[in-house]
């Protein structure tokens, strides 16, 4: 039986060791996700792949980096995302702890009254300074105020808020009682720094 022609040799046969490259995929895996898509688009791996590479060149797509560099690329600029990741959180922290502050003193100021007798209040600072802690209905007297006087009492009382507020004393319903250091110096007291302290 006589032979058929087979496809027409064009010359390339001659020349298909010059033509010839040979691809070394990193792994198995590779190889098989390169032959799967090479046939969805019907055509061969090697077809497949030359196709890629001559568009690619067409396209001037000169910058050319080995995949290990892109590779390393990636996982610099993970890196890179992390630290920026952590100090993004530590600086919203910040900001929370800034904004609580920042909320904290709001409230202080917020309950401090309008109008402050400023000599009164040094006055009645410089009694929780000198006696430490004071019964509340101690005050009006020490201050020379009656409970009816009530302008005076009013007075008393802005100024409890304000000492308050500025964390000089702390108060319940009984008394007061000065918080701050000891080194405030206050002038203006009616009485002096030898008297007996209440407890």
């Amino acid at each position: 039986m006589k032979k058929g022609p087979g496809r027409p040799n064009k010359g390339k046969t001659a020349t298909i060791g010059d033509r010839t490259v040979t691809v070394y995929v990193p792994t198995s895996d590779m190889f098989e996700e390169w032959k799967a898509e090479a046939a969805i688009h019907g055509v061969s791996v090697s077809r497949f792949v030359y196709e890629l590479i001559d568009d690619a060149i067409r396209k001037g797509d000169a910058a050319f980096t080995p995949r290990e560099e892109l590779e390393k690329q990636i996982k610099d600029l993970m890196i890179e995302v992390m630290k920026l990741t952590e100090r993004l959180a530590q600086a919203e922290a910040l900001l929370k702890q800034d904004s609580e502050t920042i909320a904290k003193y709001r409230e202080k100021v917020s309950a401090i009254p309008s109008k402050i007798d400023a000599a009164f209040t040094r006055k009645l600072a410089g009694l929780f300074l000198e006696r430490e802690v004071i019964p509340l209905n101690d005050i009006p007297g020490l201050l020379g105020i009656k409970f009816s006087d009530a302008d005076g009492m009013a007075k008393i009382s802005d100024s409890m808020v304000f000492l308050t507020a500025c964390g000089l004393i702390d108060q319940n319903l009984a008394e007061g009682r000065w918080k701050a250091e000891r080194g405030h110096k206050y002038r203006g007291t009616s009485r002096s720094r030898g008297h007996q302290q209440v407890h």
